[in-house]
């Protein structure tokens, strides 16, 4: 990788240090202090949660609105309670029934509920402060775990000296990651104007997840599951061939490991951000970064990329 490089992946995860913490004034805080702002939090928390409960139910469409002469039936899908597939109506009537249906259900359910017990929204804040204890102080630079109490930033607390000094860190970031990503993207622009258009829109979106990645004969095979990026009711998965591989680099350490979640394939490997470039032999160099535990690279020269869209994979 020229510019999409482990660095440049360590900058993108220290440009919003500041993003969701309050300040607090310069001092050395007390139990007794520490605890008021738990106290004060959570009973926030619970207010927030108490007045969603209490809202009345909300409807996007009502049955009474929907006009067949300005309305597409298929812009329409319901979802099946007992078996979760999708439904397509096959009239506006069955639109309207559904929909009354659904309100009907929903305002009764509603003038029905038991008074709002806040026993689960205390059981989810202690746990969520737990786990920022433990973990959340990662997102920073060390000298913060030195000069701030980790019950504070468990609360999303930082005092001002610090919050100032964390900004002027995620400032400089900013503007470091925006130099890379213009270089990448000048250089980008250039590559493609050479590539054919079939090449880079073959190579996964960025987040995909990466279930195969494995040479196989004289190419290379990768399987990916980009849920988002794929029309309605086919698969996820997708196959990308790198045709007549003349290299292939994994870095060391990149295992891929692949399990079932919620019906689908599933694994530890995430594509994160690829370069491409069309070397003077006609050939193609292919950079990406992934990320597993840590980020690695992944390097192929190839001759094509042929991509499979809506594969199927077997579980």
């Amino acid at each position: 990788m020229r510019y999409y490089t482990k660095e440049w992946y360590d900058l993108m995860q220290k440009t919003n240090y500041t993003f969701g913490m309050k300040k607090i004034p310069d001092q050395d805080y007390s139990e007794a202090e520490i605890k008021a702002f738990y106290d004060k939090a959570l009973k926030k928390m619970i207010a927030e949660e108490k007045k969603c409960y209490n809202e009345p139910p909300f409807f996007l469409f009502d049955a009474s609105d929907i006009d067949p002469e300005s309305t597409d039936l298929e812009d329409w899908i319901f979802v099946d309670e007992e078996t979760g597939s999708f439904i397509r109506p096959k009239s506006f009537e069955e639109v309207k029934s559904h929909l009354e249906k659904e309100q009907r259900e929903a305002q009764t359910e509603y003038e029905n509920r038991p008074p709002f017990d806040p026993s689960e929204t205390i059981r989810l804040f202690e746990e969520s402060y737990r786990t920022r204890m433990k973990y959340g102080g990662s997102r920073f630079p060390g000298w913060v775990l030195e000069k701030v109490d980790r019950r504070l930033l468990a609360l999303n607390l930082l005092p001002e000296s610090v919050y100032s000094l964390l900004k002027m860190e995620e400032r400089a970031n900013q503007k470091a990651l925006r130099a890379i990503n213009k270089r990448a993207e000048r250089e980008w622009s250039k590559q493609r104007k050479q590539i054919p258009r079939e090449v880079y829109v073959a190579l996964p979106q960025h987040d995909s997840c990466i279930l195969f990645l494995r040479r196989h004969g004289k190419d290379v095979v990768m399987v990916i599951r980009e849920d988002g990026f794929c029309k309605e009711g086919a698969s996820p998965y997708r196959k990308i061939v790198f045709k007549d591989v003349i290299s292939f680099e994994r870095e060391k350490g990149l295992y891929i490991r692949t399990y079932e979640d919620q019906g689908r394939r599933t694994s530890n490997c995430t594509y994160v951000h690829d370069e491409v470039y069309l070397l003077t032999d006609g050939s193609y160099e292919i950079h990406f970064l992934v990320s597993t535990r840590d980020v690695r690279y992944v390097t192929v020269r190839c001759r094509g990329i042929r991509c499979e869209r809506g594969v199927t994979i077997e579980k």
